[in-house]
C-alpha cells in the first residue's frame, strides 16, 4: 500500500465532512479473519484536557472489524481509558475497513507510521515475525480460558519479546481472543476419527491446513471464502472448517446440516501500535496507554466470551428445531482427534515457527 493512499483517504473524508456534515464509509470483505462486509460512520473525536506537561497527541487508530464487533467495542475502550486520563492524547477511530480494508495493508501502514493502531488476524502478521507461526498449531489451547491465560502470560509476553527484538517499527500492544473452531459438514455426525473420512473439506491456500484435512482422512479442496456458500449448495465442497460467529453470522447454517466442536484452535487477533509513537510518549503518555490497553483486552475478551456462549445457544436451538445436528465431543472421544491434528501437522509448524517458541506455549 502506497503512503499516499492513507493521506488521500483521509483527505476525502476531511472533504465529505466539511461539505455534509458527516462521513459515509465504504464496505469492506475481509475473507482471511472470516468477518462480513459492514458499513459504519466516522466517530466524533473527543476533546482532552492536558496540564501542559504532555505533547498533544492524536492517534489514528483503524480495523477492519464492524462497529458491533467485540474488537471494534474494544478500541472504543481503549479510546474511552486514554482519552480519560487527560494526557494530551486524543483517538480517532476508523473501523469496519474505512482507512484499511486489508490485513496486509494494516500493517504497512503500521510500519510507515501512516496509522497507530490496528488489529489483525494471527497468522496473517506471522510473515513479518515468524515465530507468530506457532498459531498453526492444533490445540496449542485447552479451552476459552486457558487462550486467554496463556495470552495474556508468558507465552503471549514472549511473542511480544520477539516482535521488540526484530525492530520492524511494530509493537505488539495485545492480543484479542475469538470462538473456537469447529468441523462442519453435510455428511454425518462426527463423533469419532474415522468418521472424517472422504469427506469433502474447504480448504485455505495453505500447506497446513491441507495437511490436517488429509491427516483427518477428508478430501480437502482450496477454495476463496466469497465460493464456500455456493460451494455447500453446489456439493462441490461437503464441509468446512470455522469458528460458530462466522457461520451464523453469514448464514452458512443454512446450507449445513453437522457441526462438531472439535475445538482444535482458536482465532486469535494481534493488535499493533506503531513503535515510533510509544517511544515519543512521555512517562504519563505511557501509563496512560498501558492502562487503555487492558481495559480494552479486559473488554474484548469479556465481549468475545459472551458471543460464543450466544453461538452455543443459538446452536443448541437450531438443534431443538431439527435443523442441525450439533455432537459436542468428550474428552475421551477428542482423545483421538487431537492426536490425528497434532500428527498432521506438528512437523509442519515447527518448521515455520521454531520448536523453542511452540514448546513456550505447549509448556515444556
Amino acid at each position: 500500500m502506497k503512503k499516499t493512499s492513507i493521506l488521500a483517504a483521509l483527505l476525502t473524508i476531511c472533504l465529505l465532512l466539511s461539505a455534509c456534515g458527516a462521513a459515509k464509509t465504504a464496505p469492506t470483505d475481509d475473507l482471511q479473519t472470516d468477518k462480513p462486509a459492514t458499513t459504519t460512520q466516522k466517530p466524533e473525536t473527543a476533546e482532552t484536557t492536558n496540564d501542559g506537561s504532555n505533547p498533544e497527541v492524536t492517534l489514528i487508530a483503524a480495523h477492519q472489524s464492524a462497529e458491533d464487533e467485540s474488537t471494534a467495542k474494544a478500541f472504543e475502550k481503549f479510546k474511552e481509558v486514554i482519552e480519560g486520563e487527560n494526557v494530551g492524547i486524543t483517538v480517532t477511530l476508523y473501523p469496519a475497513g474505512q482507512l484499511v480494508s486489508t490485513d496486509r495493508d494494516s500493517i504497512e501502514a503500521i510500519k510507515l507510521g501512516e496509522i497507530n493502531m490496528t488489529s489483525v488476524a494471527d497468522v496473517q502478521f506471522a510473515p513479518h515475525v515468524d515465530e507468530f507461526y506457532v498459531f498453526n498449531a492444533n490445540y496449542l489451547f485447552d479451552d476459552f480460558e486457558d487462550a486467554k491465560a496463556k495470552l495474556q502470560g508468558a507465552p503471549g509476553q514472549a511473542l511480544k519479546d520477539v516482535c521488540e527484538e526484530k525492530n520492524n517499527g511494530i509493537k505488539v500492544a495485545t492480543f484479542f481472543g475469538g470462538s473456537p473452531r469447529m468441523f462442519w459438514n453435510n455428511i454425518r455426525p462426527v463423533e469419532k476419527l474415522e468418521d472424517f473420512s472422504g469427506i469433502k473439506m474447504r480448504s485455505a491456500e495453505n500447506p497446513i491446513n491441507i495437511a490436517e484435512l488429509e491427516g483427518l482422512g477428508c478430501k480437502p479442496s482450496p477454495m476463496n471464502w466469497s465460493e464456500i456458500y455456493s460451494g455447500l449448495q453446489q456439493n462441490t465442497i461437503e464441509g468446512m472448517i470455522s469458528a460458530p460467529p462466522a457461520i451464523l453470522k453469514q448464514g452458512f447454517n443454512d446450507v449445513l446440516k453437522y457441526c462438531t466442536n472439535t475445538n482444535h484452535q482458536f482465532n486469535t487477533y494481534i493488535i499493533l501500535f506503531n513503535q515510533a509513537t510509544y517511544d515519543a510518549f512521555t512517562d504519563a503518555q505511557k501509563a496512560a496507554y498501558e492502562k487503555a490497553i487492558q481495559a480494552a483486552t479486559d473488554e474484548q475478551w469479556k465481549l468475545a466470551a459472551e458471543e460464543d456462549a450466544e453461538c452455543m445457544e443459538r446452536l443448541q436451538a437450531l438443534q431443538d428445531e431439527g435443523k442441525m445436528t450439533v455432537t459436542m465431543l468428550t474428552d475421551e472421544q477428542r482423545g483421538p482427534i487431537k492426536q490425528a491434528f497434532i500428527d498432521a501437522t506438528e512437523a509442519l509448524v515447527v518448521e515455520s515457527c521454531g520448536q523453542d517458541i511452540l514448546d513456550v506455549f505447549r509448556g515444556r
